[in-house]
């Protein structure tokens, strides 16, 4: 696991059930999730000290907020912090950190609590071997990671259907074992004629009134019967609590019906589209990137870049050389224009080409 080489992303949040790959060197393999249930750890969004264990089984580091107050956590005292910093893409970023450790489950875990302000905000992670300001760094970029999946849903339709048609299977989906609900349904029924019965001896109790009083009958002769009634259906509850433990609560459907089928897309054509798109996805983020170093506008770049790729041009095939000239319409803005003469020139010092390598490209800017 290193920091610089590639990314595995997890998101649990939108209903998202795949992991992401990306070769963003800068963010390094950490998972950024609100945890997941312990039958399927990587699905369910709720905080889950077995989703942990699981990642740590499996090899894979992450990191994430701390959600409540568990068993052994007090915030650190304010001389307990102190200023730490990396330095990302030749930018230093500092922030003001406490360490320590945290168990959690059957594991520990490494703790880090970031000062800002009067807030102090705890981050647990299985990552040992990195800086803390490092990990604290790449936890905040999480929004511009939920932003990414937002634009290869919206941009480029990641999770649109591709190919159609599916191959049959035996169905293991795990469904509620039927025995065990009918069992359960008979313990019920067996309980309400229990139930039935102790208010019916209730009701006789109360018609036995004291020695003297208008109206006493002495004890009723059908209680004795009601008792014996009762015991049985008691005995008959315990024994079928003891055949409902006794059982599974789930089973595979092909178990219970032999049956039964699924049918799964198929997703061999799916899977190189989308890593086609993803490819797309980063070159572009790549090259606003390259675009902000001469446009030096944080907060708008990346919309502008979006629309400078839509500037009208001509693309021009130049047999005789091997070449493809774009032509690429000046941008209103002279600002803009001048930062992207610049990127132009960059791309074309790279000498671009083609994908099979036969043409080379040429980028300029007309008039």
């Amino acid at each position: 696991m290193t920091a610089e080489g590639p990314s595995y992303l997890l998101s649990s949040s939108s209903g998202i059930r795949e992991v992401f790959f990306f070769s963003r060197g800068v963010y390094g393999q950490i998972i950024f999730t609100k945890g997941a249930s312990t039958r399927r750890p990587a699905l369910a969004p709720t905080f889950s000290h077995d989703l942990f264990a699981y990642l740590v089984e499996q090899n894979v580091g992450f990191a994430t907020y701390l959600k409540g107050k568990p068993t052994g956590y007090a915030p650190p005292e304010d001389e307990a912090f102190k200023t730490r910093w990396c330095v990302i893409q030749g930018t230093r970023h500092s922030f003001e950190l406490a360490e320590a450790e945290l168990a959690l489950g059957a594991n520990v875990y490494r703790l880090i609590v970031l000062k800002k302000g009067a807030k102090k905000i705890a981050i647990v992670t299985n990552i040992w071997d990195e800086a803390a300001a490092k990990i604290v760094y790449k936890l905040k970029l999480r929004w511009r990671q939920e932003n990414s999946f937002k634009d290869l849903v919206e941009n480029r339709a990641i999770d649109g259907i591709t190919e159609y048609g599916g191959d049959e299977e035996p169905d293991p989906t795990f469904i509620r074992n039927p025995r065990r609900l009918e069992l359960q349904a008979r313990l019920a029924a067996t309980q309400d004629e229990r139930v039935a019965l102790e208010a019916r001896l209730g009701m006789e109790a109360l018609s036995v009134l004291d020695e003297g009083t208008p109206g006493f009958t002495g004890a009723s002769p059908s209680s004795e019967l009601v008792r014996e009634q009762w015991q049985a259906l008691r005995t008959r509850e315990q024994e079928l609590q003891e055949m409902i433990s006794a059982l599974p609560a789930r089973l595979p459907r092909n178990q219970v019906n032999p049956d039964a089928i699924r049918a799964i897309l198929r997703t061999q054509r799916r899977n190189l589209i989308n890593g086609v798109k993803i490819a797309v996805h980063n070159a572009e983020h790549w090259l606003a990137r390259r675009f902000q170093t001469y446009l030096k506008d944080a907060n708008e770049y990346r919309m502008v870049f979006r629309h400078l790729l839509r500037q009208p041009g001509e693309i021009h095939y130049q047999a005789d050389i091997g070449r493809v000239r774009v032509s690429l319409k000046p941008p209103d803005s002279p600002r803009v224009a001048t930062a992207a003469m610049h990127l132009i020139n960059e791309l074309n010092g790279r000498n671009p080409r083609t994908l099979d390598g036969r043409w080379s490209i040429r980028f300029e800017m007309a008039g």
